[in-house]
């Protein structure tokens, strides 16, 4: 970096010296810079931009600004004044920390308010940058996990499903079945709620920092079918294999053909001992050889899938079919007569 002597020095010898090329190593810099200063006949500390202000110990120091480079515009200190902010946004870009870039300046201004020191201002800013972070990762994963439709436990009615075991789905939420590696089984009639406590529990793995995927038993096995016929079978789950949790809903109303169940074997057999599953079913396990078609393979997906389970017994009414039986009695009260012992004689003929 040229100094101001160094300048003072090479115009000495310039008048002195007949090259310049002599007096500007005499000066010690380059005849390159000794020309520039030459002609423009200023010094550094006149000169906007010469000075590298990253090597000042303090370069917003407005007062050594004015006393050392003088002057050089209004409001500015020897360089642009939003030359640090500039720098600074650039860095939080490339960084990657939105939220440190769009709240610094408020925080700032915050915590000049409150006489707060560097610490407490880097520790404000840095909190909402992990607050937020920790809230966009929740939403990729809730995204990503492509639940029908989001459902919490809060949601869930208790009292009308008394034979599921509260005490036991509250455990699973906490997640520890996750990290043991256990399944969770949902048996139980259509209409039980079978499917809202298997989002439940992804939702949660979800907040929990979990990766979870939804999947219909259908739906995966004719994915996994054209992922058979595209030759991208193994791609797919190595995917699954990723999952820390997979929920495989409405396993049991569709029979699977022998390629579709020797995929979804395949699937479970890859899952076991290497991440938890939630499987829905309205059968019971005597009745999977009907919906696998062969002894052997049932017996070898039931002995996997229910070495380390959770199994939750759904018995009762369905839940759906006593909610449409309430909006037809509120829409039309006079079914309530029509539906009594003395309408039936009357239509019968019994008097």
């Amino acid at each position: 970096m040229v100094t101001d002597n160094q300048v003072r020095m090479l115009m000495k010898l310039v008048n002195q010296e007949k090259l310049l090329k002599t007096a500007a190593a005499k000066a010690g810099m380059s005849e390159k810079t000794a020309r520039k200063y030459r002609k423009s006949g200023k010094l550094p500390s006149q000169c906007k931009g010469i000075h590298d202000w990253r090597t000042r110990p303090d370069p917003l120091d407005p007062d050594d600004c004015r006393r050392l480079w003088g002057p050089v515009g209004p409001g500015r200190c020897g360089m642009k004044q939003d030359k640090p902010q500039l720098l600074l946004k650039h860095y939080l870009k490339s960084l990657k920390l939105p939220t440190m870039l769009r709240d610094y300046e408020a925080v700032a201004a915050a915590c000049a308010k409150d006489n707060c020191d560097y610490t407490g201002f880097l520790l404000r800013l840095v909190e909402r940058e992990a607050l937020d972070r920790e809230k966009r990762s929740a939403e990729r994963r809730l995204k990503n996990a492509r639940f029908p439709v989001i459902k919490t436990l809060d949601t869930f009615d208790f009292k009308a499903q008394p034979s599921i075991k509260q005490k036991l789905i509250r455990e699973l939420m906490v997640g520890q079945y996750v990290e043991r590696r256990e399944n969770v089984l949902l048996v139980g009639n259509s209409g039980t709620g079978k499917t809202h406590l298997a989002s439940a529990l992804g939702f949660a793995g979800c907040m929990q920092g979990r990766k979870v995927r939804f999947f219909t038993a259908k739906a995966l096995v004719t994915q996994l079918m054209e992922m058979a016929e595209q030759r991208q079978l193994e791609r797919t789950l190595k995917q699954l294999e990723r999952q820390d949790i997979l929920i495989l809903d409405k396993l049991g109303y569709v029979p699977f053909s022998r390629t579709a169940a020797e995929l979804l074997f395949e699937v479970v057999s890859r899952a076991y001992e290497r991440l938890s599953l939630i499987v829905t079913t309205n059968l019971p396990f005597e009745s999977w050889v009907e919906i696998f078609g062969c002894e052997r393979l049932t017996g070898a997906l039931l002995d996997r899938l229910t070495h380390r389970v959770h199994i939750i017994e759904a018995n009762g009414p369905s839940y759906r079919l006593r909610q449409s039986k309430r909006r037809l009695k509120k829409s039309d009260p006079k079914s309530n007569d029509k539906d009594s012992p003395s309408s039936e004689k009357s239509s019968s003929g019994e008097v």
